[in-house]
């Protein structure tokens, strides 16, 4: 009789350990992957590195449409990219009674929710002409035909508005091209919203609003003062070679028409302060990752809520303040039905590109790559191999894997400036704290458009008032903190309602939270409250990282942020910036309060699948993370579910590739029923070909596939 030994399931990354090494621009991070000092990359490929290692049989290369994009910002608080207020204006918002009553110019309008001034546009207001004028002066100009061959080579999706290339149905593109209007000065026509490349027509603009060429022939005037212009001041940053070279090709651009440009190629850190904090900008070649949802382009950064100096960073740091976008933008947000989000899309979308608040410009066509050997590698759709944001979570370092190996050894192409849930802003630090914290919910990896409980088992809504929507979570049984205590209902409410609470200037997160009224517990989870009838509420609540309540208020106490969460109130929220839990530690595990145990902090926090361990104590150069092995997600459930996940997609084979095989395994059942004799067969049921699962094989599924040709798990 023969014995079996069965091998107990192992539970968190299949891998032990996750190092990852900064190299501090693509072309070293990409040489090490070459080299064999990593085995994966964080950042799209260029077309040079992608011809290369193509050819070469170590590297496995994947491609995707990114969820991201890339920019030149403009401010328009600024003259001339934007009016200062320096004459009265209209009021655009309503009277409130709020503010100190000393505005800083006279056209500033006092915002109660980010208690800030800032300027919104008047349509009778010259300078609001003039600097829109500007902005449209800057599109013409702006030669994206040049980006994608010449920068890009091919790898890049030109966004014609502000919405990435794989959400682009959320746009009204027929009525963006169609639309013309003639521009307040000079009735120049406009014949359409998606702006060409034409530079007479942006001299023509320029002129019309008064920005004419001056006495020396070569230096255009500025209408307000009748001298020359000053210098535009254009932040070009230099750790991305991309946008570098777009920058220096739109400096280049208008200096050749007579617009001076103070072009300050710089680090990301230098950009940061002077664009986000200090707001002492003009232009900036800005870049995002975003989640699927369209609200968090178009109201998480383009609402006028998004903008606050100079209270501090804002993720608006654009400035712009248009009535009417944020009629549209809350549609998109607050609004509780599809076709109420649709109408919001659509208008938002038309007023951006109208009045010009800054100019997209690509989506990567991404290719990451990684070393050949590895397996369970995810190419997330969207987002590629490593990183996202909104619902992502990293599932290639969770699943990945190579025998004989237990470290995975991941490159960034920038450092992390900081590692807080809450205050945290760059896509390196989230990279890092995604992998540490969990979410209720995440995405499907391949199909944005379905989510997986994280935390959360079960969720279902309902209407607690005529208009408001709640979200009722299951809570996972069983899932723990970092420190080994439980996750608690009660821990989920207070950390929700803490990034709510921290407010705008504090939580970068703030807006996944701000529109939560309360949390209320029961025995087994959470019921989430929204003042609106959010379409959004499930992923809001769902895909927002939360820090643990005892640590942070041990926080609360020792750094003097003085946080109540019975009253939701703080002695100064702003402290809570002052915390650092990857270098301090003022929190017990044996006590559950204030005191060093001798464990940084955040190697306690989170209830992701990896653990922090440490980082470069000066320049955050690398970062050090162990296997949670109390994680509540075994290898066993993770290879099943990413198995059937890309399997809907298309994978009718099961074998990590949508190609030629799928099609004939759907062939072969095309027109059969579950009724029908199961089995693989010409006129067999096969379940793995009914890709929708509406029990029959057919035109639908054929066309499931289609759509996924020549896709690959990973």
């Amino acid at each position: 009789m023969v014995s079996v030994v069965s091998t107990p399931e192992v539970y968190g990354p299949r891998m032990d350990k996750l190092h990852i090494k900064n190299y501090g621009d693509p072309y070293k991070e990409f040489a090490a992957l070459e080299a064999g000092e990593i085995d994966i990359v964080d950042w799209p490929m260029t077309k040079t590195w992608v011809d290369k290692f193509a050819v070469n049989p170590d590297i496995v290369l994947a491609s995707y449409a990114e969820v991201g994009s890339f920019e030149y910002d403009i401010y328009s608080q600024r003259w001339p990219t934007g009016c200062d207020g320096i004459a009265p204006h209209k009021r655009q918002r309503p009277e409130t009674g709020a503010g100190d009553g000393k505005p800083p110019t006279t056209g500033a309008d006092w915002d109660p929710e980010t208690e800030s001034w800032k300027v919104y546009f008047d349509p009778d207001c010259p300078h609001c002409q003039r600097a829109w004028m500007f902005r449209l002066g800057l599109a013409y100009l702006t030669d994206k035909e040049y980006i994608r061959t010449e920068i890009l080579k091919g790898y890049g999706n030109m966004m014609p508005t502000w919405l990435t290339y794989p959400q682009l149905g959320w746009a009204d593109m027929d009525n963006l091209t169609a639309t013309s209007f003639v521009t307040p000065m000079g009735n120049i026509k406009i014949s359409s919203l998606i702006y060409t490349h034409d530079v007479d027509k942006g001299k023509q603009i320029l002129n019309a609003a008064g920005f004419t060429l001056g006495p020396d022939g070569k230096t255009r005037i500025d209408p307000r003062t009748g001298t020359y212009l000053e210098p535009l001041i254009f932040y070009i940053r230099l750790d991305d070679p991309n946008r570098k070279a777009a920058g220096e090709k739109l400096a280049a651009d208008l200096r050749a028409i007579g617009v001076p440009v103070d072009a300050r190629v710089v680090e990301k850190t230098v950009c940061f302060k002077s664009v986000m904090v200090e707001y002492n900008y003009n232009l900036y070649t800005g870049g995002y990752s975003y989640g699927a949802d369209p609200w968090e382009i178009i109201q998480g950064l383009f609402h006028s809520n998004q903008y606050w100096a100079p209270v501090g960073w804002s993720g608006g740091y654009q400035g712009f303040c248009n009535i009417d976008n944020d009629r549209y933008a809350d549609m998109v947000k607050k609004g509780a039905t599809y076709e109420e989000i649709v109408e919001g899309s659509h208008g938002a979308t038309f007023v951006m590109n109208k009045y010009v608040n800054s100019i997209p410009l690509w989506s990567s066509a991404g290719v990451h790559g990684y070393r050949k050997g590895w397996t369970g590698v995810v190419n997330h759709e969207g987002y590629g191999l490593t990183w996202g944001t909104g619902g992502v979570n990293y599932w290639s370092l969770m699943n990945m894997y190579q025998p004989g190996r237990d470290t995975v050894n991941l490159g960034f192409k920038s450092n992390s400036e900081a590692l807080s849930v809450v205050t945290s802003e760059w896509v390196w630090d989230w990279i890092v704290l995604d992998a540490i914290y969990d979410t209720l919910l995440c995405r499907n990896p391949y199909n944005l458009a379905k989510d997986y409980g994280l935390l959360a088992t079960e969720w279902h809504t309902g209407m607690w008032d005529t208009d408001k929507i709640y979200v009722n979570f299951t809570l996972r049984q069983g899932a723990k903190w970092h420190d080994g205590t439980l996750v608690t209902p009660e821990d989920v409410k207070w950390g929700l309602e803490f990034i709510r609470d921290c407010g705008p200037g504090v939580a970068w997160n703030y807006m996944m939270a701000a529109d939560i009224d309360h949390v209320d517990t029961w025995d087994k989870g959470v019921v989430v409250y929204f003042k609106t009838g959010t379409y959004w509420a499930v992923h809001l609540a769902g895909f927002l990282e939360f820090p643990s309540r005892k640590i942070w208020m041990a926080a609360s106490e020792a750094i003097g942020f003085g946080y109540d969460p019975a009253t939701h109130t703080f002695k100064d929220r702003m402290k809570v910036r002052e915390y650092h839990p990857w270098e301090q530690d003022v929190y017990n595990a044996a006590t559950g309060g204030v005191g060093a145990d001798g464990i940084i902090d955040l190697t306690q926090d989170g209830t992701g699948e990896w653990i922090y361990v440490g980082a470069d104590p000066l320049l955050m150069e690398w970062y050090d993370l162990k296997a949670n092995r109390d994680y509540y997600l075994g290898q066993d459930e993770v290879s099943s579910y990413l198995a059937g996940a890309f399997r809907d997609v298309g994978d009718a084979n099961r074998d990590r590739v949508v190609d030629i095989g799928d099609m004939n395994v759907i062939a072969r059942a095309l027109g059969t029923e579950e009724t029908w004799p199961h089995g693989t067969g010409w006129g067999q049921y096969n379940p793995d070909a009914d890709l929708n699962n509406d029990g029959k094989v057919d035109a639908l599924d054929m066309g499931m596939a289609g759509r996924s040709y020549g896709k690959s798990a990973g």
